[in-house]
C-alpha cells in the first residue's frame, strides 16, 4: 500500500514534469547595432503575457526571462535613446532554451517613454549596410516553407527574380536572369566554396546542401546593388552565418528522413565557462539503406556526409574567437549498359571532398570601435571516372580531375561617429590555387590531354559609410577595390543606394552600383598548342562587370502585411565571348567552370548582355499562426556577342511566379503542440536552347543549328508542392515530423531537349528529357 509521503512525493515529481513540460526559459544579450555594445538596463517583455513576463539587460546586455510558457510569443524591448524592438512570433519549446542576440539602432531623439506599436519587419536585412534588393532567411521559415526541406538555398528561390533554372533536383540559384556563376556564397564574413552536395565547380547549387539548420542563425541574401563589402559577385550574394551554441546548458538534436541521419549537439564546455560548441553530423539515409540491402535509388547510389562546427570563446580583455568549419564528401557510383556493346558494361564515379575552415576574432578598440577578422582555408577535390569492364575487368577510358585550394584573410575596422555617420573599411587577401587534369584513352592507354596548373594572389578593399541624414533618409554609400594578381587585372566598383521613408507605412529605394567577377584560374591558363610551341591566350583575359540600376516602393499595407515592388535594370559589359565567329560562346550562358576548360579558342573581352524587370511581392508574415508570400517576376535576359545585336540568354525564362500559403494549429493539452500544413505553387517560363535549322540540315544531310542562338523555349515549368510538420512538446523534449511532398501532381517538366537531323529517315528528330515526377521527403526529429 502506498504510503501519504510516497503519495506527495510522486505527485511532486508529476508536478514539476509539468512545469518543465510547459514552460521555458528565453534569455539572450542585447547590444547597438553599430558598435557591438552591450545595451544595459534596457527593459524585455513578453508581449500580451499574463502575469506579465520581462526583465531588464544587465551591465554586460545579458537578459534572462524564466517561466515562459510553450508557443508562439512577441518579445518587446525599449531603452530611452533607441529605436523600439519588437520580435514577432518567438517559438518557445520544451526541448531548448531560445537563445537570442539583439541589435538596437539608436534613435535621433532622445525619448522619455517609448511606445510601441509595429512589428519589425523581417525583410529588413542584418547588413546594417544594406538597403535595396535584400531579405533575411530565417532558419524557421526555411523549415515551414513546403518543400524548402531546411535548406537556404532552396528557400531562397521562393523569392522575387530567382529561380533554380527549372531543376528539381540541383537547388541552383538563379537571379533576374543572370547565370548561377554570378553568385557569392560567403560564410561568417568571408568568401566560400559551393558549399553543397555534388555540385560543378563554379555554380552555385548541388543536390544536397552541407549546411544544416540546425547550426544556422538568420542570414542575408541579395539579388543586386549589395552593398561595397561584397566583392567578386556580379548577380547576388548569400551571406551565411553559424549561430553560437548554448554556453549555460547541453543539448542535442537527432534525426532521421529521406536525406540523412543527423545528430546535433551544443553546451558550454565545463560548468563556469563562457566558452561553447555546436556540431552537426550528417550521413546519407540511401547509403545506409543500400548496405542493409534496401535499393531506393535505382542504379544511382548517391552517398554523402558531412559535419559543421562553431566553437566560441570569449575573453575579458583581447576579444572573442570563434573557430568553425563545414566540410563533406560526395559519391555517386553506377554502372549502365552501353547501346553500342552487349558484353560491355560502362560504370561511372562521380566523387568530391569539399572542407572549409576558418577562425574568426572580434575585438572591440573603445566604446566606438571593433574590428572584425577571419582567417580561412578552404579545399575542393573532385574526381570523375569512366571505366569499362568486360569480363569482370574493370579499365579506366576517362579520368577528369581538379583540386582547389584558397587561403583567405579579411579584416575590417568597422566606427561608429555619432548616431549620423557610421564607417566600416577592410580588406581581403586570397591565395587561389589550381589544378584541372584529364586523361584519356589513347590506343589502351590512359594519358594526359589536359593539365592546368596555377596559383595567384587577389586582393580586395572597400570602404564603406552609412549617413543617417535624417530620421526619414539614410544614405549607404562605397567603393570596392579588386585586384588580380595572375594578370594585374583590376577594378574600382562604387557603389550608392538611399532610403527615403515618405511616411510610417510607405518607403522609397534606391541603389546603384559597379560589381565584377573572376573566373577559375583554369580558365585564364587554359593552352592552346601551335606547333611546338604552348600558349596561353587567355591569360590576360579581364574580369565579368555589370552595372546595377534599380528603383523599389515598399508599403506597410498592415502591420503584418508587406508590398514591395522593384524594378531593375542590369547592363552586363567586358563579359568573355569566343573570338571565333562560328560560335556563340558568351560567359553569360555559362553554367559552370566546366563550360571554359574544354575550349581551344581565346576568349575575348568583347560581350555584353542586359537583365531589366519588374518584381512585386506581398508577404504577410506569420501572425496569428497564418501567413503568404506571393512573388511575380516579369524580366528580359539578353546577350550579345559584339554589342550591337541581341539574343535570349539561356536563363530567359521571362516570368516567375510562386504562391506559398501556410497554417499551423494548435491541439494537445494546453493547446501546446502544434500542426501545420503548407502549400507552394511555381510557375516559370522554360529555359532556352538553340533550335536546329530544318532546311539547312536536310540540304546538308547532317545537324546544322540556327543562326540564332537560344531561340527555341522548354515547355513552361509548373509545380505544387505541400508540406506537413507535426510538432509535439513533451518533458523537457520537442518531437517534430515533418513530410514535404515535392511536385505532388507529378508534373513531368522538361529538362531538356535536343533536335538532330537523321540521315536514315532524312527527318528531324526530336528527344525530350524529362524531371523526377512527385518526390516525399520525411523527417524526424527530437530536441533535448
Amino acid at each position: 500500500m502506498m504510503t501519504a509521503s510516497r503519495i506527495s512525493l510522486l505527485t511532486l515529481l508529476l508536478l514539476t514534469s509539468f512545469v518543465g513540460y510547459s514552460q521555458q526559459t528565453v534569455r539572450g544579450k542585447l547590444v547597438d547595432i553599430d558598435t557591438k555594445q552591450p545595451i544595459a538596463f534596457a527593459t524585455i517583455m513578453i508581449q500580451d503575457s499574463e502575469p506579465l513576463i520581462g526583465g531588464n539587460s544587465n551591465e554586460e546586455g545579458k537578459f534572462w526571462l524564466s517561466k515562459v510558457p510553450l508557443g508562439r510569443h512577441s518579445l518587446v524591448v525599449s531603452y530611452i535613446g533607441y529605436e523600439p524592438l519588437v520580435l514577432p512570433n518567438i517559438e518557445v519549446t520544451a526541448g531548448k532554451e531560445v537563445v537570442l542576440e539583439l541589435e538596437m539602432t539608436e534613435s535621433f531623439q532622445t525619448l522619455d517613454a517609448v511606445t510601441i506599436s509595429d512589428e519589425q519587419s523581417k525583410a529588413i536585412s542584418i547588413n546594417e549596410f544594406s538597403t535595396i534588393s535584400a531579405r533575411t532567411l530565417t532558419v524557421e521559415e526555411a523549415s515551414r516553407y513546403a518543400a524548402s526541406i531546411a535548406d537556404p538555398a532552396r528557400q531562397a528561390q521562393n523569392f522575387a527574380g530567382v529561380t533554380g533554372a527549372g531543376d528539381d533536383i540541383y537547388n541552383d540559384i538563379v537571379i533576374r536572369g543572370n547565370s548561377p556563376r554570378g553568385l557569392l556564397w560567403r560564410l561568417e564574413g568571408i568568401e566560400i566554396m559551393n558549399p553543397n552536395h555534388f555540385a560543378s565547380l563554379g555554380s552555385s547549387g548541388g543536390a544536397v546542401s552541407m549546411l544544416s539548420s540546425n547550426v544556422l542563425r538568420a542570414s542575408d541574401f541579395f539579388t543586386g546593388a549589395f552593398p561595397a563589402e561584397y566583392g567578386n559577385a556580379l548577380s547576388g550574394v548569400f551571406d551565411l552565418r553559424f549561430r553560437t551554441g548554448n554556453n549555460e546548458q547541453r543539448e542535442m538534436t537527432a534525426g532521421a528522413g529521406f536525406l540523412g541521419l543527423e545528430l546535433a549537439g551544443e553546451g558550454p564546455f565545463h560548468k563556469n565557462s563562457e566558452a561553447s560548441y555546436l556540431f552537426n553530423y550528417r550521413y546519407s539515409t540511401l547509403s545506409i539503406l543500400n548496405h542493409l540491402g534496401i535499393k531506393v535509388a535505382g542504379d544511382v547510389l548517391p552517398t554523402y556526409q558531412d559535419l559543421s562546427f562553431n566553437l566560441n570563446f570569449p575573453t575579458k580583455k583581447i576579444g572573442t574567437f570563434n573557430l568553425f568549419g563545414v566540410g563533406g564528401t560526395s559519391l555517386a557510383d553506377f554502372d549502365t549498359d552501353p547501346d553500342w556493346s552487349e558484353t560491355i558494361t560502362e560504370n561511372e564515379v562521380d566523387e568530391s571532398m569539399t572542407g572549409i575552415v576558418g577562425l574568426k576574432h572580434m575585438a572591440f578598440l573603445g566604446e566606438k570601435t571593433y574590428t572584425k577578422t577571419v582567417a580561412s582555408a578552404s579545399l575542393n577535390d573532385y574526381a570523375y571516372r569512366y571505366n569499362l569492364i568486360e569480363n569482370n575487368k574493370s579499365r579506366p577510358n576517362y579520368v577528369e580531375t581538379s583540386l582547389r585550394n584558397n587561403l583567405r584573410l579579411s579584416s575590417f575596422l568597422h566606427h561608429k561617429f555619432n548616431v549620423k555617420h557610421v564607417l566600416r573599411t577592410g580588406i581581403v587577401l586570397s591565395h587561389l590555387k589550381s589544378a584541372y587534369e584529364v586523361q584519356s584513352d589513347i590506343d589502351s592507354l590512359l594519358k594526359t590531354t589536359l593539365d592546368i596548373h596555377g596559383n595567384t594572389l587577389q586582393f580586395q578593399a572597400f570602404a564603406q559609410w552609412k549617413w543617417r541624414l535624417s530620421q526619414q533618409f539614410t544614405l549607404n554609400s562605397g567603393v570596392h577595390y579588386l585586384r588580380y594578381g595572375l594578370n594585374d587585372n583590376q577594378s574600382l566598383e562604387p557603389r550608392l543606394a538611399l532610403r527615403w521613408q515618405l511616411k510610417k507605412q510607405h518607403a522609397l529605394t534606391l541603389g546603384t552600383g559597379l560589381h565584377s567577377r573572376t573566373e577559375d584560374i583554369s580558365t585564364y591558363l587554359a593552352p592552346q598548342i601551335v606547333g611546338q610551341d604552348t600558349l596561353r591566350p587567355n591569360r590576360s583575359l579581364d574580369f565579368s562587370k555589370a552595372a546595377h540600376g534599380i528603383l523599389g516602393y515598399d508599403w506597410q499595407v498592415k502591420p503584418h502585411t508587406r508590398l514591395k515592388v522593384e524594378a531593375y535594370f542590369q547592363q552586363l559589359y567586358d563579359v568573355p565571348v569566343s573570338s571565333d565567329t562560328s560560335t556563340d560562346f558568351s560567359a553569360i550562358n555559362a553554367y559552370s567552370a566546366y563550360d571554359f576548360f574544354d575550349r581551344t579558342d581565346t576568349l575575348l573581352n568583347k560581350g555584353t548582355g542586359r537583365n531589366f524587370g519588374l518584381e512585386i511581392t506581398l508577404e504577410r508574415f506569420l501572425h496569428n499562426n497564418f501567413y503568404f508570400l506571393s512573388t511575380l517576376s516579369l524580366y528580359q535576359s539578353q546577350f550579345s556577342l559584339d554589342g550591337e545585336q541581341y539574343f535570349n540568354s539561356q536563363y530567359n525564362g521571362n516570368y516567375i511566379f510562386n504562391g506559398l500559403i501556410g497554417k499551423d494549429f494548435l491541439w494537445g493539452k494546453e493547446r501546446k503542440n502544434t500542426f501545420g500544413i503548407n502549400g507552394k505553387v511555381s510557375f516559370s517560363g522554360g529555359q532556352r536552347f538553340t533550335e536546329i535549322d530544318e532546311q539547312k540540315s536536310k540540304e546538308a544531310f547532317d545537324t546544322i543549328l540556327s543562326s540564332t542562338p537560344f531561340s527555341g523555349k522548354l515547355d513552361a515549368y509548373y509545380r505544387f508542392d505541400i508540406g506537413i510538420n507535426v510538432k509535439i512538446n513533451q518533458a523537457r523534449s520537442t518531437h517534430t515530423i515533418s513530410l514535404n511532398v515535392q511536385n505532388i501532381t507529378n508534373r513531368l517538366n522538361e529538362y531538356s531537349r535536343r533536335s538532330f537531323y537523321n540521315p536514315a529517315t532524312q527527318k528531324i528528330s526530336v528527344t525530350s528529357t524529362k524531371q523526377s515526377g512527385l518526390i516525399p521527403v520525411l523527417r524526424y526529429t527530437v530536441n533535448f
